[in-house]
Parts: C-alpha cells; structure tokens; sequence
C-alpha cells in the first residue's frame, strides 16, 4: 500500500477521531425499532417459547444474541439493536485489522476507518435488530482472519463463516465467492482454509439438522422454510419494493453508481481498483474480486439453483461489500494519484462527504415506530378512555411496551387481527387472541403506517365511520439536515421526516 510518510495524528487521538466520529454517526441517525423484520426477531427473542416456524425465527444464533441482550438490559430497542452495534464495530475492527490501524497510520489507513465508520448502509443498520448484520459483522471477522498469515487465524475465520451461514443463510453467497477467489489467489494459502470452512459449515448444519428433527420431525426444516420465501416469487419482481421487469434488473447497476447505500464509493472503487490493479497487494486483489462478485450475484444470480430466482431488492444484504470499499478504495487512490496525492485525498473527502450527505437525506426508516410510541404515551396519560388504532400500529405498541398489548388501546376485530396480529403468529391450532368489545372515545392515527403501510379494511371503514374533530397528537416533522431546504422547496415529500399522528375524537 502506497503511504505519506509520517503519521498525521498520534495514535490516541485518531483512535480517539475515529470511535467519535462512529459514535456521533450512530446517535444522530438511531433508528431503533424500524416496525419490519426486526419485530418478529425482537419478539420470537424475548419469548422464546416454541420451536421456530418461520424463517426469522430460525435465524437462531441472530436470536440467541438479542435473547442475551433482553436477558441483560430488559426488553427495549437499544437492547434489540446492542447485537448489530456489535457487528458494526466488529466490521471496523475487521478494517482496522486488515490495513494495520492504528500500528500503521496514514490518511490511507486512517481514511479507510472513516469509511467503514460513515458508510450509510451500516449507519442505517447497526441500530436496529436483524440476523443480516449480525451475519455481516460474523463474515467481516472471518474475512480478516482469512486474510492473516497464521494458520490457527484463518482456521478461526472459517469457523465464523460457518457460524455466518448460521445466522443468515444468504451469507453463503459471500463465503462461497470468497473461498473461490482465494483460491484463485492463492490456492496453497487458502486450500487448508477452504475445507475448514466447509467442514464446519457442514458441522452446524448436521447440529440444527438433529436438533429440529427432534423438534420439529423434519431435519431440514430450516432450509425448506428459507426455500419457501422464493416458492411463489416471479424471476423478474419485487414484492416487497414493487420493482418489476426492466426496473428490477436495473436497480443493482443503479446502485453500483449511486445510490443511498453507498453514496458514489461503490463506483469510485470500482473504477479506482481496476486502474490501479497491477499495483494491490494479493489481500486487496482478493477483497475486490469478493466484493464485485458479490455484487453481481446478489444483483443477478439465483437464490436457489433449481430455479431461477433472483434475490429481493434489499439492500442489506450488501453489508460485507463495506469492507472492500473501506480497504480498497483508499489504497488504489493512492496508487493512481501516486504523484497527485492532493487529489487522492481530495476524492476520498469528497467521498465522506457524500456518505454523510446519503445518511442525512435518508428515508423514514422506523420514524412510524416513533409515532407509535408517542401515541402510546397518550393512551397512557388517559387510562378512563379506550382508543382504537389499526394493526400495524398496535404490533408497533405492543414491541415498543416491552411485549406487552397496551390497555386501553384496541383493535377492530377481523380478519387483520386473526392473520397480521403479531401474538398471532403462532403455528395453526394455537388459541387466536381477539380483543374485547369495548365503547371507544378515540381513534389513534399513525400518519406514516397508514401513508407508507396503509391500514386494514376494518380501520379504515371504522375511521370513515367516525369523522370527528382531530387533534395533533404528533406533529409532522421534517428532516433536520434539510429543513434549510424547506424556504426554497416547499414542504417537499423528501423533506419530511415523520407525518405525525393525529387522535380523532367520537362523541
């Protein structure tokens, strides 16, 4: 790796920099709960109670993590999310492992921390509960040992693959590409490796294969459950983001060259790793190819091989790429502006910038939880008065109250209930909870549920049915990093934050 001579900070105070700065990410864009899959992990963690039935659920180290943190600190969202803020500064150890920070300071080094410390896609992830960052902070531990030179190191880098493909099945598109490429590499360094991490792979999955045939008669009930998710799933669609035909296959290339995620670095490392090729050291050889085959088959291959099912359109899944561009993307700047440092700097500033900039202008994510939770705290500064509120809002009360349905907070009875209501979701021929018929004197409206969710027939005929005053219960909120904006915008839909709640009174 090409290097200013001479350290521009001492140790302390870039160790010091760098944890602040990481830090400073973190509290500004908490997401906390964000009302999505991170429900059915907290809550499957905090009961505990069954064998798993769905594919969340049998995510079971992921589980056992959040089980822990629940278990130390009670059920909350900092709780939920202490597992992912542990894989994320797993993922900066990880870098600063491999570019030998802070032992080797440099703006090379020191600029590939910041990276990892800023990049959007882990600030939006490493606060809230999911098994994919906890999968990604597991496979950046093992890539950094694998790329070690003590034998006994990359045997435990293969044990925390392994340990990966555990806790999210999906980790095995990565693993299976970086145990191709480092064999390509360097086939004597990493052949040992390689079986070791099959091997124990093969290991775990004999485990859970034993365990749920004794709990459940079908040993490879977790595979069949993950297999499922893709069962009804067209090649060319997106349930989820509503993306099909052409804007589907493109949105991969759209993010290679912009997108929120990873601001402009997956491009500039692109562009920058290939000029500057002849000159990586193998490490740096091995993390670009990982990383850009990745890319490519998270974006374009198959989940399963019988058939041809790309992947959903999540993001997430791309965590492990952060690792490539915090180490790749420093060094080969450095290397094409060999004679132009100024600009090397200058472009990996820029980069920072925009990544702050991505973060900052970022979406709503788990901002309808927050006006869940304060219309829960209206509720309960009213306890003489019984409130009605759709299912996804009461699902959101019932995480944010520790697990528990509030009081005097009820839902109309239906068919969302029976299907969608979280203490639901329990294996057939489980009791189904309804709630009791009660008079209602309001009704407790999540703008954002019901604008970026919407809400089940019965809420919404009940709510045509009881047009009464309104009174603002949370007010609309704009994003502070752009409210500069709003004389010159307008009230803009990317301006805003939170739409707010709104309490509609009956009689």
């Amino acid at each position: 790796m090409q290097s200013v001579p001479g350290p521009i900070w001492s140790r302390p105070v870039a160790i010091a920099a760098v944890a602040s700065v990481w830090l400073a990410m973190t509290a500004l864009f908490w997401v906390g709960y964000a009302g999505a899959d991170d429900m059915f992990y907290a809550r499957y963690a905090f009961l505990f109670h069954r064998p798993p039935i769905n594919w969340w659920e049998f995510r079971i180290p992921a589980i056992l993590a959040i089980r822990a943190a629940f278990l130390l600190f009670g059920p909350s969202a900092f709780s939920a999310a202490l597992p992912s803020l542990v894989a994320s500064l797993a993922i900066l150890f990880s870098v600063a492992w491999i570019v030998h920070w802070p032992a080797k300071l440099n703006w090379q080094t020191t600029g590939a921390m910041l990276v990892a410390a800023t990049m959007p896609l882990d600030v939006g992830a490493r606060s809230t509960a999911g098994a994919i960052t906890i999968a990604t902070g597991l496979l950046a531990l093992g890539t950094a040992c694998l790329l070690q030179d003590g034998p006994k190191t990359r045997w435990a880098g293969a044990a925390l693959f392994a340990l990966a493909f555990s806790t999210h099945e999906l980790s095995i598109f990565y693993i299976g590409i970086f145990c191709l490429a480092a064999l390509l590499i360097d086939r004597k360094r990493f052949l040992g490796p390689v079986i070791a991490c099959l091997l124990f792979s093969l290991c775990l999955a004999l485990i859970e294969a034993a365990v749920y045939k004794h709990l459940v008669g079908d040993a490879l009930a977790r595979f069949r459950m993950s297999a499922s998710e893709s069962a009804n799933q067209a090649f060319d669609s997106d349930p989820d983001t509503n993306l099909t035909g052409l804007a589907f296959f493109l949105w991969p290339v759209r993010n290679l060259f912009f997108g929120k995620a990873f601001g402009c670095d997956l491009i500039l490392t692109l562009i920058a790793g290939l000029l500057a090729w002849k000159f990586l050291f193998w490490r740096q050889k091995l993390l670009f190819l990982s990383a850009f085959l990745t890319w490519a088959w998270l974006g374009y291959g198959t989940k399963v091989p019988w058939a041809y099912k790309p992947l959903y359109r999540e993001i997430h899944y791309y965590g492990i790429v952060i690792v490539a561009i915090a180490v790749v993307l420093p060094a080969s700047l450095a290397i094409v502006f060999r004679h132009r440092p100024f600009w090397a700097g200058a472009i990996l500033l820029f980069a920072l910038a925009v990544q702050f900039a991505c973060s900052a202008a970022g979406g709503r994510w788990g901002d309808d939880v927050k006006i869940s939770g304060d219309l829960l705290n209206y509720a309960r500064l009213h306890p003489s008065q019984v409130f009605l509120t759709d299912v996804a809002t009461m699902n959101q009360m019932y995480v944010v109250n520790g697990f528990r349905l509030p009081e005097n907070v009820i839902c109309e009875n239906g068919s969302a209930v029976r299907k969608d209501l979280l203490v639901n979701k329990e294996p057939p021929g489980a009791p189904v909870f309804t709630f009791p018929e009660r008079p209602v004197q309001g009704i407790l409206i999540n703008r954002d549920v019901l604008e970026m969710r919407g809400a089940e027939p019965e809420f919404t005929r009940f709510l045509r049915q009881h047009p009464g005053p309104r009174t603002v219960i949370a007010p609309l909120r704009y994003k502070p990093w752009l409210r500069p904006l709003l004389p010159l915008a307008g009230p803009r839909p990317f301006l805003i934050k939170s739409q707010g709640g709104e309490l509609v009174t009956i009689g």
